[in-house]
C-alpha cells in the first residue's frame, strides 16, 4: 500500500484538532475499549483510507493532568489492523512506519500533532501489509 498521500490528513494533520473524530472518520470496528485505552479501525470520510487508531491515557495521580496520546496508523486492510492489535501500547508508540500522532503530555498547553516517520514513506512508498496475501 502506498503512503496515504491522497488523504487530507497527510497534508493537514491539524484537522484532527479542529474537527471531532466522528466528523472525519467512520468507525468500521471497535477493536478494544477500556477506561484509558481504546483501539478502533477507522475509515477517512473524505478519501476512504483505513486507519488503525489508538487512544491512550496515562493517569496522573498527583495533579490530575492525565497525559493523552492518539495514534493513527494507515493500514491497507482490517487484517493489518488486527495484526497491530497484538502490539502493546509501547510497541505502537515505537512503530517506525508513517503514523499521525497527537501527543498531549501533562506539561503541554495543547497537543502536538505531527506525522511520525513521514520521511520513511517518501523513500519507501510501501506500508506494512503490502506483501501480506
Amino acid at each position: 500500500m502506498k503512503a496515504p498521500t491522497q488523504c487530507a490528513l497527510w497534508k493537514d494533520p491539524e484537522m484532527t484538532r479542529n474537527q471531532p473524530l466522528k466528523a472525519q472518520f467512520e468507525e468500521v470496528k471497535m477493536l478494544l475499549r477500556d477506561d484509558h485505552l481504546s483501539r478502533r479501525l477507522l475509515r477517512c470520510r473524505e478519501c476512504g483510507q483505513l486507519y488503525f487508531y489508538e487512544f491512550y491515557e496515562e493517569i496522573d495521580w498527583d495533579e490530575g493532568k492525565d497525559p493523552q496520546y492518539q495514534t493513527y496508523i494507515p493500514v491497507p486492510t482490517s487484517e493489518a489492523a488486527e495484526q497491530l492489535m497484538r502490539l502493546s501500547v509501547f510497541e505502537i508508540a515505537a512503530y517506525d512506519g508513517p503514523s499521525l500522532r497527537s501527543d498531549f503530555p501533562k506539561t503541554a498547553k495543547k497537543p502536538r500533532i505531527y506525522w511520525a516517520h513521514r520521511e520513511s514513506a517518501h523513500h519507501d512508498e510501501t506500508m506494512p501489509g503490502d506483501n501480506d496475501e
